[in-house]
């Protein structure tokens, strides 16, 4: 196996491919399927961990490029001047501190947000009884909570113990129902996972502005596959129950809303509530049998553009310059064969090249002039 650039390039083409594909079913095409979106954001995650290894496999069908990735290579791995350091050794330098800083800082920022919310972890569920009614109706009856002094919108931290992270404000018990429920299927959907897969990916690849744009569109993709499956068996005045609840949080937190940081869906950005919105009034369900089709092609052109991101590979192609002065083209215009005995000299423009014993197949149109006997 051999570095490569072309691979790390083509890495980078089809995530951005499939990142404007997510965003085309989500805001254009307006049908968001689970499983769809799932296999969508996993393939991605293949793709972005193959992009961090950039050397070709035994299988590797490459594609010989001339003119792009030529002056790319020489710029990337050219030297500085008269010195021995190359830009490539420079990027390099410069990513690996900034991957570092940023790694740091999302550890950071987790342990921080960990001990924030442990000052405000409810000890005595049942002082809450609204709460518990939601929790036990929602499944969760086991859920830590935590009800602090911010204008958040509701969430779910924790990865192996979950916690539900609330405002204090006066929620009604249909409000508490809904919020719960919609935690509850991030907690069951490993979505936090996800989550942190995709923090860590921007951290390492935080030079690449496709990755910000996955980071925003995975958060909305979930929060619409998280409408679709609490509004599934729901009759259209339950949905619209469910809009009016999203719109009333909206209204409570107001403009100065504050976000918590870490790996928790704890933004709701009047964009994504809009969107959100939309899907719930459309009644969009992914049990349609369009949904179906759907659901079809999107694996059919997820799995094929995966399989393209590994397979094949565009590489520079270039001659050297000494190699181009030792090149020649041969052709009846300019080329003859003078036979001497059992041997055949070739020349070219009348210049003597090489010596043949019998003429190639690829010389066949090339005169043949025999020595006059003296």
């Amino acid at each position: 196996m051999s570095t490569s650039l072309g691979s790390f390039l083509v890495c980078f083409c089809t995530v951005m491919f499939l990142t404007t594909y997510i965003y085309f079913i989500i805001h254009v095409k307006k049908d968001v399927l689970y499983s769809g979106m799932k296999f969508a954001f996993c393939a991605i995650g293949l793709i972005l961990l193959r992009m961090l290894i950039p050397v070709n496999f035994p299988f590797t069908i490459t594609i010989s490029s001339v003119k792009i990735l030529p002056v790319i290579s020489r710029v990337l791995f050219g030297y500085i001047g008269d010195t021995h350091v190359g830009m490539a050794e420079i990027f390099l330098g410069i990513w690996g501190i900034v991957t570092i800083w940023k790694l740091i800082r999302l550890l950071v920022t987790e342990i921080s947000v960990r001990n924030y919310l442990e000052v405000f972890r409810v000890q005595d569920i049942s002082r809450y009884p609204k709460i518990l009614k939601a929790l036990e109706e929602s499944g969760a009856p086991n859920f830590s909570v935590c009800i602090v002094p911010m204008r958040i919108s509701p969430c779910i931290s924790g990865l192996r113990k979950p916690v539900l992270v609330l405002p204090n404000f006066d929620f009604t018990e249909r409000e508490l129902y809904y919020i719960c429920r919609h935690e509850v299927e991030h907690y069951r959907k490993h979505d936090l996972w996800l989550k942190l897969i995709v923090n860590l990916v921007t951290c390492v690849q935080w030079f690449n502005p496709v990755v910000y744009l996955l980071n925003k569109e995975l958060t909305l993709a979930f929060e619409l596959t998280d409408d679709s499956l609490i509004l599934k068996d729901c009759s259209e005045e339950e949905c619209l129950e469910y809009a009016d609840c999203l719109i009333d949080l909206s209204g409570k937190l107001g403009e100065e809303k504050e976000d918590l940081c870490g790996i928790a869906f704890a933004k709701n950005k009047k964009s994504n509530l809009k969107v959100r919105i939309e899907y719930i009034t459309e009644r969009r369900h992914n049990t349609s049998k369009r949904s179906k089709i759907s659901e079809i092609v999107c694996y059919g052109i997820i799995s094929l553009v995966m399989v393209a991101s590994f397979t094949f590979v565009p590489e520079a192609y270039e001659i050297a310059e000494a190699e181009q002065e030792e090149t020649f083209n041969v052709s009846e215009e300019n080329a003859y064969f003078i036979k001497r005995d059992s041997e055949y000299e070739l020349y070219i423009a009348d210049t003597y090249t090489a010596l043949f014993s019998d003429i190639p197949e690829e010389f066949y149109n090339i005169p043949v002039i025999e020595e006059e006997l003296k």
